[in-house]
C-alpha cells in the first residue's frame, strides 16, 4: 500500500494563515511559494491516490486472472486423469471382448461334439429300436 501525505487543512480553517487577510494578494513571495507548493502537493496527492486505485485494480485483475489459471490447471489435470482411466477401461473392454470371443468360439466347438454325440446317440436308438 502506497502512504498518501495527510491532507493540508483547508484555507477557511488552516492555522497556517491565521493572521493573513482572505484577501491578501499572492505578490508577497512566500505566500505565492507555499499557494503553488500547496497546488503541486494537492495534484500529487491526486495523481498518488489515483496510482493506487489502479494498483487495486491491477491486483484484483491479477487475482481473478490467477484463479481462472488455476481452475484451467485442475480441469487439464482432471481431463488428463480422465483420459487415463478411460484408457484403462477401453483396454479392460478389449480384454473382456476377446474372452467373450474365445468362450463363443469354445461354446461353437462344444455345441458341434454335442451334435455329433445327439447323432450317435440317435443312431444307436434308431438301430436299438431295429434290433428289438
Amino acid at each position: 500500500m502506497i502512504a498518501t501525505p495527510a491532507r493540508a487543512p483547508s484555507r477557511s480553517s488552516s492555522k497556517w494563515m491565521e493572521g493573513t487577510p482572505q484577501n491578501h494578494a499572492v505578490s508577497d513571495p512566500q505566500l505565492g511559494n507555499a499557494r503553488a507548493y500547496y497546488v503541486q502537493l494537492r495534484q500529487r496527492t491526486q495523481e498518488l491516490e489515483n496510482a493506487q486505485k489502479k494498483l487495486v485494480d491491477v491486483e484484483s485483475t491479477n487475482l481473478r486472472l490467477r484463479t481462472k489459471l488455476e481452475g484451467m490447471r485442475y480441469l487439464r489435470e482432471l481431463a488428463a486423469e480422465t483420459e487415463e482411466e478411460i484408457q484403462e477401461k477401453n483396454q479392460v473392454l478389449q480384454d473382456t471382448k476377446a474372452r467373450l470371443q474365445t468362450a463363443e468360439e469354445r461354446i461353437s466347438v462344444l455345441q458341434a461334439q454335442v451334435d455329433v454325440k445327439n447323432k450317435e446317440v440317435q443312431h444307436r436308438l434308431v438301430e436299438a429300436a431295429k434290433v428289438s
